[in-house]
């Protein structure tokens, strides 16, 4: 996964200015700073939906072959 910068500082700052209390700026900060590992990007989705067409491939693959040895077995 891919990580982002966050200036803290500065959005403690602009959250203060907004009105918010430091320590709940703060809190708000840390929370989202925690969050990074929690974040999939474009690339980890594509990734992702490439993988399921794979096993989605190897399930129809194994139903025709299946579908073909009980044919098989039924004559």
């Amino acid at each position: 996964m891919t990580t982002y910068t966050l200036d803290t500082h500065a959005t403690i700052k602009q959250l203060e200015n907004a009105g918010m209390d430091t320590r709940q700026a703060e809190a708000v900060v840390a929370a989202i700073s925690r969050s990074d590992a929690e974040l999939a990007t474009k690339q980890d989705l594509a990734v992702l939906k490439a993988d399921i067409w794979r096993i989605g491939a190897s399930i129809a693959g194994g139903a025709v072959l299946l579908n073909r040895f009980l044919d098989w077995v039924i004559q």
